[in-house]
């Protein structure tokens, strides 16, 4: 009975997507004012300092909503196992996560082709192995990884199912709520830039929607995109957030 219980949807899938966007904009934003609050005037006396600062104060916000995105999904009836957690996968899943991320990879680093939109000397790639560039490149891996991936992946995607949404709207959603909640990085340097908000919306919209469909390609499962997502901020960080500090 209790198990029934516990799988008896008491939100709808639509109401479930508006109340987990308020939850993210709400825990979002009052984390960040909390953080100003605080601390209202960091030490920050370089582009490392302001990042180690930001993600410290940001980061614990994204495991915050993880919880609370997995608690509303509880309320809709469902378990992470219902959302893709450690669901089989398919080995186009694995082939599509793997040449999608590989790809990403490969373009990051500065080369005789680079038109621009590299940002990551391969020399300092390969030896600099500070606490800075470990540290930061394992906890945005980590938090890429499953909170991002659970959440706009594993949960907007099945509400949106659930909701009678096509699949071409699951991955709209998917990447344009991704992209938004993205916005915050146009004020990394601590003042709002709205040409940099647009095209970092933009981007990260791009990027939500492949994953989202590599989601779909997976058969639905988590492990394909949670693992490829973080991978690939594992790699590239801190260098992506060293270079959105630096005008274009």
């Amino acid at each position: 009975m209790g198990a029934a219980a516990l799988r008896r949807p008491a939100i709808g899938p639509w109401t479930a997507i508006v109340v987990f966007i308020l939850l993210w904009m709400t825990v979002m934003t009052v984390g960040t004012a909390l953080r100003d609050f605080v601390v209202p005037n960091p030490p920050l006396g370089s582009p490392q300092d302001n990042i180690a600062f930001r993600l410290a104060t940001s980061l614990p916000l994204s495991w915050i909503a993880l919880g609370l995105t997995l608690l509303l999904a509880r309320w809709r009836g469902q378990r992470p196992t219902d959302l893709g957690w450690r669901k089989p996968g398919s080995l186009w899943g694995w082939l599509a996560a793997f040449a999608v991320t590989a790809y990403l990879i490969w373009g990051s680093f500065r080369s005789p082709y680079c038109r621009g939109i590299c940002f990551i000397d391969p020399h300092a790639w390969l030896t600099d192995w500070l606490p800075f560039r470990t540290l930061t490149a394992i906890a945005v891996g980590l938090t890429a990884g499953f909170c991002e991936e659970i959440t706009f992946r594993g949960f907007v995607m099945t509400q949106a199912r659930d909701g009678g949404a096509p699949v071409a709207v699951q991955i709209v959603l998917s990447g344009l709520l991704f992209g938004l909640a993205h916005l915050g990085i146009a004020g990394l340097s601590g003042h709002f830039d709205p040409v940099a908000a647009i095209s970092v919306v933009a981007s990260t919209t791009v990027f939500g929607a492949v994953f989202a469909a590599i989601y779909v390609l997976g058969r639905r499962s988590l492990t394909h995109v949670i693992l490829a997502h973080g991978l690939f901020a594992f790699v590239t960080e801190p260098w992506l957030l060293l270079w959105t500090l630096k005008p274009h």
